[in-house]
């Protein structure tokens, strides 16, 4: 006999955490940002979010949705806009330096010195490890960083427009929430290149969760791209141990985990290697570990991410759910970081000087989007 029932997939109440936390972001980049042009900038914050939020109401109870088309026009709008905007905004008038931060790297390391001793127009030392530098070359050699937050959007939509008709979902709130995202515009202008990096993470998670582990082949190939993906920022071991954990509960074999792990290692240590038989003595008194620990993760927050990869493998449900906890760990990560630097620096050093660093909030946007959808059939016949 045929009945017929419901089906939601995509928790509303998920939905709803992630559409708050990006307008949470948002709401900080506007205050922050636009705080220098305009007065009373968390006002304006506060109305951005009343009106995005409510479109989000409509847009669950009307059901609305953008067609693929539509989107991609968008997008490809956004980014012709994006180019023309690099064009004319020159990098040396923003208060921000990761542009130069890559660029004095290589300044230094084609002249034959250390690079992480290198010095960036703010006077800040490179944090980031070898192979974000790597994959920045390239556009340092056409003198335009932000062609990569350029190239990430466009990345980011046409992924989530295959994925969603793989799965047979509705993510066009997700892709217009991102077209509409101040922090978007913030990463180009800047050039700043975590939401790309952070995507390349996203592609890598779901690829891995999905392949799983079940041969040494997949062990290899994962655990190498793996080891080059840690070797951007530190900050994405996180991930690793939430995914090691969960494929560990799924079954598979403890000598594939094993082997996964020391793969990584092996990868990640062999990026560094080069730096460290080259500039022995400068490497121990100056490297990008001690730069991180003392511009974003202070030593003992790494004593957080054991804890907070077993809860987040704890209530995973599924490999989309844990990839919504993978953001959720990266948000609070960053989170817990942004008010320990308000506690030690008072909050008009640690927003408005710039001791927290607000853009690491970013961080955790792809896999909270890569996850905000909804199914596009109502209904399945169960037998």
């Amino acid at each position: 006999m045929n009945t017929m029932v419901e089906t939601k997939t995509g928790n509303s109440k998920q939905n709803i955490l992630v559409v708050c936390i990006v307008l949470f972001i948002n709401a900080l980049f506007i205050g922050k940002y636009a705080a220098r042009y305009i007065p009373h900038a968390f006002s304006h914050a506060l109305l951005y979010v009343v009106i995005v939020g409510s479109v989000y109401m409509l847009w669950q109870k009307k059901n609305w949705q953008i067609s693929s088309l539509v989107i991609s026009l968008l997008t490809i709008i956004i980014m012709l806009a994006g180019f023309l905007i690099l064009r004319y905004i020159p990098v040396e008038s923003l208060h921000v330096d990761r542009w130069s931060v890559i660029y004095s790297f290589f300044t230094e390391l084609h002249n034959g010195h250390y690079p992480y001793g290198a010095i960036s127009n703010m006077n800040n030392s490179p944090g980031p490890l070898p192979v974000y530098f790597l994959i920045s070359y390239p556009f340092y050699l056409i003198h335009e960083i932000g062609y990569m937050p350029i190239l990430a959007l466009g990345l980011f939509v046409f992924y989530m427009i295959g994925k969603q008709k793989r799965e047979d979902t509705d993510g066009s709130f997700a892709l217009l929430l991102l077209l509409l995202s101040p922090f978007i515009y913030w990463e180009i202008v800047a050039r700043s290149t975590i939401f790309f990096f952070s995507l390349s993470w996203l592609i890598y998670s779901e690829w891995l969760l999905k392949k799983g582990m079940n041969n040494w082949v997949t062990v290899l190939i994962s655990g190498i791209i793996g080891g080059l993906l840690l070797s951007t920022r530190f900050v994405y071991v996180l991930l690793l141990a939430i995914y090691g954990i969960y494929l560990l509960r799924k079954k598979i074999k403890l000598s594939y985990l094993i082997g996964w792990g020391a793969i990584i290692l092996i990868t990640f240590a062999l990026t560094i290697l080069p730096f460290y038989l080259r500039f022995p003595t400068e490497f121990v008194s100056g490297n990008p570990f001690h730069t991180e620990s003392s511009s974003f993760m202070p030593f003992w927050f790494n004593f957080l991410i054991i804890p907070i990869a077993i809860a987040c493998v704890y209530f995973s449900k599924s490999n989309s759910h844990v990839v919504f906890l993978s953001g959720i760990a990266l948000f609070a990560i960053v989170l817990i970081y942004f008010l320990y630097r308000i506690g030690t620096d008072g909050w008009i050093n640690a927003f408005y000087n710039s001791s927290a660093d607000i853009s690491y909030f970013i961080l955790p946007i792809p896999f909270l989007l890569g996850v905000l959808s909804k199914n596009i059939q109502n209904k399945v016949m169960n037998n």
